[in-house]
């Protein structure tokens, strides 16, 4: 099959967030989410598929074909199409976090974050899997980090939550940010909780507040009904990953979506005799 690659980040996406990759067997070892990218793109080179960088605006049925338009390669036509589309971060209505979101000191998951924070101090808000790893992986890079946990407890496994108790990270619970503003000099936030209004400054701040599946290019062709499985009731339309979930989004079973969503999309052009 000719097969092509098209996406607006590197192969493994929000991988490259991680911090540690350990609990995939067939790793030698534990991972940096960024070795692991790496190690994907070396397989793809292996297969002799080049990824192309660049951000899909629309995607549309043609006959038997799905013609798929990108922002620089302009139109592209295929009789097959997996959608991989993985996640963005969920809604967040904060005020101010346009406004701030301008200064470059606002960020979403650590990959945005600058590579040497040098003593800066960084705030957290979240308390999952995520915004442990993003707090530890900001203290990596040199930050002084405040991680502000809306709950009253984290809800991390146990080796993270002890990892992150042996850490200089310093920790808030129950608190719920009100407010975000930020100047050339840094940010500042507002955060309240029971015994009242708390302002706290730094130099960046780490919003991770959830994400959700990106499901626009799909809803374009979905007419509707809800991802549910790999295949679809469209002829040729296939479906990876945390496109498929709500909940538990793992590097594993993503694989195991792609290398299916792929062997199905093989049958189905054997099935119609396409080369």
């Amino acid at each position: 099959m000719d097969v092509l690659l098209v996406g607006d980040e590197p192969p493994g996406g929000l991988t490259a967030a991680a911090r540690r990759i350990e609990n995939l067997p067939w790793l030698p070892g534990p991972l940096s989410g960024r070795d692991f990218q790496s190690l994907l793109s070396l397989r793809l080179a292996e297969a002799g598929i080049e990824p192309f960088n660049d951000g899909i605006r629309d995607v549309r049925r043609d006959g038997a074909c799905f013609v798929v338009t990108a922002g620089r390669f302009g139109e592209i036509s295929c009789r097959a199409l997996i959608l991989a589309c993985g996640t963005e971060p969920a809604a967040c209505s904060l005020p101010g976090l346009a406004e701030a979101t301008l200064s470059g000191r606002i960020h979403r998951d650590i990959r945005s974050l600058p590579e040497s924070l040098a003593g800066e101090r960084v705030i957290v808000v979240g308390g999952g899997e995520a915004a442990a790893d993003s707090a530890l992986g900001a203290q990596d890079r040199g930050g002084r980090v405040a991680m502000f946990v809306r709950k009253d407890r984290l809800t991390v496994r146990p080796g993270l939550a002890e990892e992150l108790g042996r850490s200089a990270v310093e920790f808030g619970f129950g608190y719920e940010p009100r407010l975000v503003s930020a100047s050339a000099g840094g940010l500042a936030m507002e955060m309240m909780s029971a015994s009242g209004l708390r302002r706290v400054e730094g130099g960046h701040l780490l919003l991770c507040l959830g994400r959700r599946p990106r499901l626009d290019l799909y809803w374009k062709l979905g007419r509707g009904v809800r991802p549910g499985r790999i295949d679809t009731v469209i002829p040729g339309l296939f479906l990876a990953g945390d496109i498929l979930r709500e909940r538990d989004r793992y590097i594993e079973p993503a694989m195991d979506d792609g290398m299916l969503a792929g062997s199905e999309a093989g049958r189905h052009l054997m099935r119609r005799r396409i080369s």
